[in-house]
C-alpha cells in the first residue's frame, strides 16, 4: 500500500473519531475544570502581578484638654489691726494757795504720757497663687492619598506536550 492509500484507510477515520471523542471522556472523568493555561513560554517561570489600591488623602481632627498651671501675682489691698503708741503732753493746773500773799493761783505742770491705741493700717499687698487653666487645643492635619502597592508571585503550571495515544484493537490492525 503506498502512503496516498493510506491516509484514506480506515485507521485515519478511526483516530479521526478517537480524538473527536477524547476532550469529551477526559473532561467527564476529570472532575473540575483546571484553571486556565498560560502559554508554554512562560511555563514554570514566576509571575509577578501588581495590585495597586488608591486610599485617597483625608483631615483628621483630634480635640484634647491641656491644664495650664502657671503662678500668678496679683495686688490686694488688705487691712489689719495694729496697736501703736501714742505719746501726748499733758498738762495739768493745779491751784495752789500762797499763805503768804493769801492768794490763789494756777500752776501748771506738764507730762508726757503714752498710752497705746489699736488703728486699723491697710495697704496694698502682692498675693502669689498657683492658677490652673483648662484649654481645649483642637490638631486638624492631612494625610495625603497614597497608593499601597501589593505585588504577588505565582508560579506557572507547567505544559507538557505529548504524542496523542490512539487505542487500536485487532480489527484494525495493519495488515
Amino acid at each position: 500500500m503506498s502512503r496516498a492509500s493510506r491516509s484514506s484507510s480506515p485507521y485515519v477515520a478511526l483516530a479521526a473519531t478517537l480524538f473527536g471523542l477524547l476532550p469529551a471522556c477526559v473532561a467527564s472523568q476529570a472532575g473540575p475544570t483546571p484553571p486556565p493555561q498560560r502559554a508554554l513560554e512562560g511555563a514554570g517561570k514566576l509571575q509577578e502581578e501588581t495590585h495597586v489600591t488608591h486610599v485617597p488623602g483625608r483631615t483628621e481632627t483630634q480635640s484634647r484638654t491641656v491644664p495650664t498651671t502657671k503662678m500668678v501675682t496679683r495686688y490686694e489691698y488688705q487691712c489689719r489691726s495694729v496697736t501703736k503708741p501714742v505719746t501726748r503732753t499733758e498738762t495739768v493746773y493745779e491751784y495752789r494757795y500762797d499763805y503768804t500773799t493769801k492768794t490763789s493761783r494756777s500752776v501748771p505742770t506738764s507730762r508726757m504720757v503714752t498710752s497705746y491705741q489699736s488703728q486699723s493700717e491697710c495697704t496694698t499687698v502682692p498675693v502669689t497663687r498657683s492658677e490652673t487653666n483648662y484649654e481645649t487645643k483642637t490638631e486638624t492635619r492631612y494625610i495625603p492619598p497614597r497608593d499601597d502597592i501589593t505585588k504577588t508571585y505565582d508560579k506557572d503550571t507547567v505544559l507538557i506536550e505529548a504524542e496523542p495515544e490512539v487505542l487500536v484493537t485487532p480489527q484494525h490492525r495493519a495488515k
